[in-house]
């Protein structure tokens, strides 16, 4: 929401600089979308368009950023798909051509986001690698965590089993060094849907400790949801999932959204 308002700020100052660092402020540090679920925050993406009409067509930072913060915004927009694959290949590119590591960080993680569905898979993996090189040369360790998270889940997704084995351990170490607890929940969810794939009650019980001691107290809502999610992960392949059919019922049936029929389907 801050983003959106300095974005529509800048709009309104005909300040493109000043929009293009919103833009970009937006997903910085995140590995995940920077709008709600399922939401296409029109407003935004319409600032967005008129900064790219205003912009140089030639290369520049605040080009890529603007074209790159678009592609994100429009993920849950089903009819831009072929825009948002331009906006990527040629943001990326444009990232490259400029050379500066901590925009080409920044651009290959935001690209990677934008093209989060199982057709890109591959092609996201060789963003992955690339952000995550570009922040080391940028001596950005925080940006470097982000990039690490994005790499071990794409790994995982591609069933690169050693490769997501010791990118995991690298990304785990990373980030309690950064003490970058963000990333350590990421990395915990992982590891506690793994463990009760394999019906590793030690193990289950363990990182659901660790999740925890983790939950987002500042945030009850938030809070809520993560202790069910433990509960959800940690019962997914036994009986007791079926603990959780009539709260998912009840809690959708007030909610404005359908963002848990997946998890009741499986439960």
């Amino acid at each position: 929401p801050c983003a959106e308002e300095a974005i529509a700020l800048a709009r309104r100052e005909d300040d493109l600089a000043r929009l293009a660092a919103a833009a970009a402020a937006a997903t910085d540090g995140s590995v995940w979308m920077p709008q709600q679920w399922n939401e296409v925050p029109e407003d935004t993406i319409e600032d967005l368009r008129w900064a790219m009409a205003e912009l140089p067509h030639g290369d520049s930072a605040e080009r890529c950023r603007v074209m790159l913060a678009l592609a994100v915004l429009l993920y849950y927009e089903p009819s831009a798909n072929a825009e948002v694959s331009a906006l990527v290949e040629e943001g990326v590119a444009m990232a490259r051509r400029i050379g500066d590591p901590a925009l080409l960080a920044w651009s290959a993680t935001t690209a990677w986001k934008a093209l989060w569905t199982p057709a890109h898979a591959d092609q996201r993996l060789v963003l992955a690698h690339a952000g995550l090189r570009a922040t080391q040369e940028a001596a950005d360790p925080d940006a470097e965590v982000v990039a690490s998270v994005l790499l071990t889940g794409n790994l995982l997704e591609l069933g690169a089993r050693t490769a997501y084995v010791d990118t995991a351990a690298a990304t785990a170490r990373l980030a309690a060094r950064r003490r970058n607890a963000y990333a350590q929940v990421a990395l915990r969810w992982i590891d506690l849907s793994l463990a009760s794939l394999r019906r590793d009650d030690g193990a289950v019980e363990q990182v659901a400790a660790e999740l925890h001691a983790l939950r987002p107290r500042l945030n009850p809502g938030n809070e809520a949801l993560h202790l069910m999610g433990i509960h959800l992960m940690s019962h997914m392949w036994d009986e007791r999932i079926g603990e959780l059919i009539e709260p998912i019922t009840a809690a959708m049936a007030i909610a404005d959204n359908d963002l848990a029929a997946d998890v009741l389907l499986l439960a």
